[in-house]
């Protein structure tokens, strides 16, 4: 085979080019006179070279979609927080777990919208991935004093 006809079948990364193949096979079958023999069985071939060729096409996007399915089912789960305020414009104080990090924010996360109280989902690196809101559900508590704006003695 000619180096011009095996460079139809290859991109520029190396990889097998099945939209190339019928382009390549369409441009040998009319470089042959029309009452070759070659011609004609090249002619028989297409259709089922075509078939094999969307046959792979399909099976590269179910891999891709496999692909996407396996990382996110082994990507570690995210842990929730709750946000105690901003130390910056782009570090946040929250507790997980009842330990207290000072973490940084995902650019996504509008750190000016979280409110004291906030659950946020965190990632392994411990970074803020989400905003869960408030917690619309937990244990009942009685409130004994009340020592300030924002300060609350619960027993």
């Amino acid at each position: 085979m000619s180096d011009e006809r095996s460079q139809g079948f290859q991109g520029e990364d190396g990889d097998s080019v099945s939209g190339n193949l019928i382009d390549s096979l369409d441009r040998v079958i009319a470089s042959l006179p029309p009452g070759d023999s070659v011609r004609r069985e090249l002619l028989e071939l297409r259709p089922q070279i075509f078939d094999q060729q969307e046959t792979m096409i399909e099976a590269r996007r179910m891999i891709e979609k496999l692909e996407e399915v396996v990382k996110k089912v082994t990507s570690p789960a995210n842990r929730i927080g709750t946000f105690l305020g901003a130390t910056s414009n782009d570090t946040a104080h929250i507790v997980v777990g009842g330990a207290d990090y000072y973490c940084n924010v995902d650019p996504r996360i509008s750190l000016a919208k979280l409110k004291k109280g906030t659950r946020v989902l965190v990632n392994d690196a411990f970074v803020i991935v989400g905003d869960l809101g408030f917690e619309t559900a937990g244990p009942v508590t009685k409130i004994t004093e009340i020592l300030g704006d924002d300060r609350l003695r619960v027993g």
